[in-house]
């Protein structure tokens, strides 16, 4: 018997050495960007489509963690990429934001401002991943789900009149681009209008209200030609 308890004794010796020597990783969760399958990884953005009151406005990026959810907040920073010209502080902020606890996603709000250099040209500001206390930077090209994790997410922004990103997506209904062609559109609809944000159902009565909108105003006025001499058509 007592041989016996002392293997026994010896056994449960091992296994709680055993326990002890186990080793849990502690190590950062890792952050990063991330698109959908037919998202792009791009933005261009005109304060000139905006009212002349704004003063800033914001894009909002995509990010992950790649690890488990935690019970408790923490903060996400994105940092400028190389390739950005836009200037911290007078054309763009970067604030520091706090991910929910139990959140794996979120939507990052990178800050544009209206600075005087936008009316004469436009600036690209490239953001990534800052590593953090919180986290390190994540895998890129992860695939979940059709989502891509990418290196960085550019904005190019301005204050002058250029083709919008979201044109691809109205083309079908409006025509080909050109800048008399946006600043005729909003002329019939304000420059606050969201043409983005726009339903199937509203395209199609836009449509039809730009055409008569450009009939009442050749009528009184003539052709409506754009920037390199072609009759706008909606």
């Amino acid at each position: 018997m007592k041989f016996t308890l002392s293997i026994i004794i010896l056994i449960l010796c091992c296994i709680s050495c055993k326990k002890d020597d186990i080793q849990f990783f502690e190590g950062k969760d890792a952050m990063s960007i991330y698109i959908g399958q037919y998202e792009p990884d791009s933005t261009l953005y005109s304060f000139a489509t905006r009212s002349a009151g704004l003063k800033q406005d914001t894009v909002f990026v995509k990010v992950r963690i790649q690890g488990p959810a935690r019970k408790v907040e923490r903060v996400i920073e994105l940092e400028p990429f190389q390739g950005t010209s836009a200037a911290e502080g007078t054309d763009y902020l970067l604030p520091k934001f706090i991910l929910p606890a139990d959140s794996i996603e979120a939507r990052y709000p990178v800050i544009l401002l209206r600075s005087e250099q936008l009316k004469s040209e436009s600036v690209v500001l490239n953001v990534a991943v800052k590593a953090s206390e919180h986290f390190e930077k994540g895998a890129i090209g992860q695939e979940i789900k059709k989502t891509f994790s990418i290196p960085y997410y550019k904005i190019i922004f301005n204050d002058f009149l250029t083709k919008p990103s979201y044109w691809d997506n109205i083309e079908w209904a409006v025509g080909t681009f050109s800048v008399v062609k946006l600043q005729f559109m909003f002329r019939v609809y304000g420059s606050d209008k969201d043409f983005e944000n726009i339903s199937t159902g509203e395209l199609l009565n836009m449509r039809l209200r730009l055409r008569a909108a450009q009939a009442e105003y050749e009528a009184e006025n003539g052709p409506l030609l754009d920037e390199n001499g072609l009759h706008v058509t909606f």
